[in-house]
C-alpha cells in the first residue's frame, strides 16, 4: 500500500502593508494668480531645439487693474549679449543671469560646445531686475544652480578634458586658450566632469546629499524636488492615489497628501517641469499645459494650508511681449514671491508755511453725486509774508459784472460757468474757459448736451489775472489742455458724430450756422480736435509716459510731470502708498513710501501734485491731500511729509452767503505773481 503523499503547506499571503493615511487635495474654483506670488518662464520660439536658453519673463497678477503683467527682468541685456543661464532667489529679490557676450558660450540650453573666443559674464540683481551689477567674466558654459544672500552658484562643465574636441586649434592657439581660461578657474583639465562652487566667496560647494527616502508603506517613493529649507518633496502611487510626501532629509514625513486627479512628479524619463515649485510654506504652484502647438501654458495654485486646488483663471500664455516673429514656448521655471517694492520711508511732519513766491490754484465746487464736483469759482492762495499768512483773491473777479458765479440756482454737470482753467509754467499767463450763456458741455449724466444758446468763450490774462482778454467763441465741449507764456492749447470732443440723435433738425441746423465758422469741419473723422489758439498748428498727442518699469503688480497712476522732465507716480500696495518718480521712459529714479496716506491716490481729480519751483531741500511739487490741511511738502532732507499750515482752513471753508458746503479741487501750483 502506496502511503498518502504529504499536501504541500499553502503559503501564506503576504500582508498588504497598511493604508497611507493623507489628506484629499480637492479641487476649488478658478482664481487669480495671487498678487504675492510672481511665475518665471524662459520662452524661446522653439522647443528643445537646442537654440538656448531664451527670454526671461515674470507674470503677476496686478489686482487693482483686474488683469496679468508680464515682465521682462532681463530686458537689460538685449543689447549686450544673450543669456544662457538664470536663476531666482528663494525670497524672489534675487536674480542672477549667465550672459554670452561672445558667442558661442555653450551652456546646458546649447547644442554648440564653447568657441575659443567665447566670453561669458555672470551678473546679479538684488532688486527683482531693476539694476544689474556685473561679477565678472567665468568659465564659458558655466550654468547657475542657485542664489542666494547676494551669492551664486555656478556649476562648471569640464569642455577642455578632451584635446580631440578642439581639434580645429593648433597647439599655439590651444595652449593660449588654456592660458585664458586658467584666470577664469580652470586649473585643472583633468579629474572632474563637472563642479560647482559660489562664485563671490569662492567655496566650492560640496557634493549634493541625497536624501534619504521615505519608510513609508512599503511605497517606492520618488524625489520630486526641494521643498522649503530642509525639507523635500517625494512622490508614491498608492492604489489610485497619487500620494506627495513631504519629509526631512533624513527621510522623517511632515505630511503626505494625496491626489487621484495628476501625479506630482514626472514619468520615468519624463519633463521634470511638472514638478510642483514651492512658494511659501504652504503654497505649491504646478505648472499645466492647456493647448499644444504652440504651447499655451497656465498653472494651478495648491494651498497645502487648505487643501485645494485652484486653477489660475484667466493665465494664457504667450503673453503679448514680442521678442521673437515666430511662436513663443513657455518652459515653466519658478514660482517665487512677487518682488517687493523698495523704497525710502516717509514719516509726517509738523505744518510748515507756504514757501513765499508759490500761488496754488483751485477751483470752488459744489460735490455732485453723479459726476465730479462742479466747479464755480476759481480761487488762488499765495504766502503773504507782510501778515505773515496765507492770503486768498479771485483772480476772475474781473467777471463779477459779467458772470454771476454764484448762481447756483439751475447748476448741474454742463451748465457750471468755469468749464476749464490752466497756467504758464512762469504762473504769468493764465487762460479760462468761460460758459456765457446757456450749457456748454456734454454731461455725463444722460440727457445733459450742449444747449442751442451755448456761449463758450476763451479769456487770457497775461498778467496774472489782473486784467483779460477775450480770444473768442469756442466750440462747445472745448477745454485748455496746456498754456505757455505766448500761447493756449486746446482740445475739442468731437460730440457731433452723435447730435442728430440729440436735437431736433431746426436746432441742429441753427447751431451749424454757428459751429462751422469756428472750426466744425476739422472734427470730421476724428475723436479730438488739438490745437494751438495762436500759432494755429494743429496738436499732436503726446505719448503717454511709460509706468515705472520694474515696479509692476500695483496699480500705478500718474500724477504729474516735474520741471526736471521726470514723471511722479502713486500707487498702493500691501498697505503702503508709493510715490515713483521716474524718467519718461519709465527708468524709476526713486520711490517713497509711507504707511499713513500721506498723498490721495484713488480719486482722479486727488491725483495732481503741481510742478513748481520750490526752495531746496523740497521736491519740487506740491501734493494735495485732504488729511492734510488741503496740501504737503516733501523735505527731501530729512524725508518727512510736512501739511500747509492753515491751508485747509482758507480752502474748504463755506461760501460767503451760500448754506451750503463748497469743496476745492486742485489745479497748479506755479510762481506767485508780482
Amino acid at each position: 500500500m502506496t502511503p498518502a503523499a504529504t499536501p504541500e503547506p499553502t503559503p501564506k499571503p503576504t500582508p498588504e502593508p497598511p493604508a497611507i493615511e493623507y489628506t484629499p487635495i480637492t479641487r476649488g474654483e478658478p482664481r487669480p494668480l495671487p498678487w504675492s506670488v510672481a511665475l518665471y518662464y524662459r520662452v524661446n520660439h522653439c522647443d528643445g531645439c537646442g537654440a538656448g536658453f531664451g527670454d526671461l519673463r515674470r507674470v503677476v497678477f496686478d489686482e487693482a487693474a483686474g488683469e496679468y503683467g508680464e515682465t521682462r527682468p532681463a530686458a537689460f541685456f538685449d543689447a549686450i549679449g544673450i543669456i544662457n543661464s538664470a536663476a531666482v532667489s528663494v525670497d524672489g529679490q534675487e536674480v542672477a543671469v549667465m550672459v554670452c557676450h561672445v558667442q558661442p558660450c555653450g551652456g546646458e540650453y546649447s547644442e554648440y560646445i564653447p568657441g575659443p573666443e567665447a566670453e561669458q559674464r555672470l551678473w546679479i540683481s538684488r532688486d527683482a531686475g531693476r539694476r544689474w551689477e556685473d561679477l565678472g567674466l567665468v568659465l564659458p558654459g558655466s550654468a547657475i544652480r542657485d542664489v542666494v544672500d547676494g551669492d551664486v552658484l555656478v556649476e562648471q562643465e569640464n569642455y577642455w578634458s578632451d584635446r580631440q574636441r578642439w581639434i580645429d586649434l593648433d597647439d599655439e592657439a590651444w595652449e593660449a586658450l588654456l592660458e585664458g581660461l586658467a584666470a577664469l578657474g580652470l586649473d585643472s583639465r583633468e579629474g572632474w566632469e563637472r563642479r560647482s562652487l559660489w562664485v563671490v566667496s569662492g567655496e566650492e560647494a560640496p557634493p549634493a546629499s541625497e536624501p534619504e527616502s521615505p519608510a513609508l508603506g512599503g511605497l517606492d517613493w520618488v524625489s520630486v524636488g526641494k521643498a522649503t529649507e530642509g525639507l523635500f518633496l517625494w512622490a508614491a502611487r498608492q492604489r489610485d492615489i497619487n500620494l506627495l510626501a513631504i519629509a526631512t532629509e533624513q527621510g522623517a514625513v511632515q505630511h503626505v497628501y494625496g491626489t487621484a486627479e495628476w501625479r506630482w512628479g514626472p514619468e520615468p524619463d519624463g519633463d521634470p517641469s511638472w514638478i510642483p515649485r514651492f512658494v511659501t510654506d504652504d503654497l505649491l504652484v504646478r505648472p499645466s499645459w492647456t493647448a499644444p502647438e504652440p504651447v499655451q501654458a497656465t498653472a494651478e495654485i495648491i494651498d497645502l494650508e487648505a487643501a485645494v486646488v485652484h486653477e489660475v483663471a484667466g493665465l494664457r500664455l504667450p503673453r503679448e511681449v514680442e521678442v521673437y516673429p515666430q511662436e513663443e514656448y513657455y518652459r515653466f521655471m519658478a514660482a517665487r514671491p512677487a518682488p517687493a517694492i523698495p523704497f525710502t520711508a516717509l514719516t509726517l511732519g509738523e505744518p510748515r508755511p507756504l514757501p513765499p513766491g508759490t500761488a496754488l490754484y483751485y477751483y470752488l465746487a459744489l460735490p455732485c453725486t453723479l459726476c465730479e464736483p462742479l466747479p464755480y469759482d476759481l480761487r488762488r492762495v499765495v504766502f503773504d509774508e507782510v501778515v505773515g499768512g496765507l492770503r486768498e483773491d479771485r483772480p476772475l473777479s474781473f467777471f463779477d459784472g459779467v458772470i454771476d458765479f454764484f448762481d447756483h440756482s439751475s447748476l448741474d454737470y454742463g451748465t457750471q460757468k468755469v468749464t476749464s482753467f490752466g497756467a504758464s509754467r512762469s504762473g504769468r499767463t493764465l487762460a479760462v474757459t468761460l460758459c456765457h450763456v446757456g450749457r456748454c458741455q456734454v454731461g455725463s449724466i444722460e440727457g445733459v448736451y450742449p444747449t442751442p444758446d451755448w456761449e463758450l468763450r476763451l479769456w487770457v490774462s497775461d498778467d496774472s489775472g489782473r486784467t483779460w482778454e477775450d480770444r473768442g467763441l469756442l466750440l462747445p465741449e472745448t477745454v485748455i489742455l496746456d498754456v505757455t507764456d505766448d500761447d493756449v492749447l486746446l482740445r475739442t470732443w468731437n460730440f457731433w458724430r452723435y447730435a442728430d440723435q440729440k436735437y431736433t433738425d431746426d436746432a441742429l441746423e441753427h447751431m451749424r450756422g454757428l459751429l462751422e465758422p469756428l472750426g466744425l469741419d476739422a472734427l470730421e473723422g476724428q475723436e479730438h480736435w488739438l490745437r494751438w489758439v495762436v500759432s494755429g498748428e494743429e496738436h499732436t498727442p503726446v505719448v503717454p509716459e511709460a509706468t515705472p518699469v520694474g515696479l509692476g503688480g500695483v496699480d500705478w497712476r500718474r500724477l504729474a510731470p516735474l520741471p526736471s522732465g521726470s514723471v511722479a507716480w502713486s500707487a498702493v500696495a500691501e498697505g503702503v502708498y508709493l510715490l515713483a518718480i521716474a524718467s519718461a521712459e519709465g527708468t524709476v529714479e526713486k520711490v517713497f513710501g509711507s504707511a499713513e496716506p500721506l498723498w490721495e491716490p484713488s480719486w482722479a481729480y486727488r491725483l495732481s501734485i503741481g510742478p513748481v519751483s520750490l526752495p531746496s531741500p523740497y521736491l519740487p511739487a506740491v501734493f494735495e491731500s485732504t488729511r492734510l490741511e488741503g496740501g504737503a511738502l516733501l523735505d527731501l532732507a530729512t524725508l518727512s511729509i510736512h501739511p500747509i499750515e492753515g491751508l485747509s482752513t482758507v480752502m474748504a471753508g463755506p461760501t460767503e452767503g451760500q448754506a451750503w458746503q463748497s469743496v476745492y479741487v486742485f489745479l497748479a501750483a506755479r510762481p506767485a505773481p508780482d
